[in-house]
């Protein structure tokens, strides 16, 4: 039996050190406008966040302008797909864990959130898009 309770103890521990650290990483992140939109279901024309960790990268997009796309955890834990227009812009050479910073035209779909015009709009008729990595700026101008 006082191995059972402490057992049982040590799981409750480690429970809350693990809430505790998710939560710093929720308080920590640059995304918040994002999280907004994402929680409200909103279309933003343009919203900007930081150190959101790529997740997945997913097989461009063929038909008709080349994207890119892959999908970030937010600070909240939620994920978004990101869509970059390789037609426009250098790729960007995003893998798995890396943390990108982007800015955009945020949509919720169907399929849940989506981030694009991550590009300089060539009309001018909408702050420039972007996409950064390791400190380098694509597409932003």
């Amino acid at each position: 039996m006082k191995l059972t309770t402490r057992l049982l103890s040590v799981l409750l521990s480690v429970a809350a050190i693990s809430s505790h650290a998710y939560a710093y990483y929720q308080a920590s992140g640059n995304d918040s406008a994002i999280v907004s939109a994402m929680e409200s279901h909103r279309r933003v024309d343009y919203v900007e966040g930081s150190d959101m960790e790529v997740i997945q990268v997913l097989p461009d997009d063929t038909n008709g302008n080349q994207h890119q796309k892959w999908v970030v955890r937010l600070s909240n834990g939620k994920t978004m797909q990101a869509v970059y227009n390789s037609d426009m812009c250098p790729r960007v050479p995003v893998q798995i864990g890396d943390r990108v910073a982007m800015g955009g035209m945020f949509l919720w779909t169907n399929q849940g959130g989506l981030l694009h015009w991550l590009h300089h709009d060539p009309r001018g008729n909408r702050p420039d898009g972007y996409v950064m990595l390791n400190g380098t700026y694509y597409c932003k101008d």
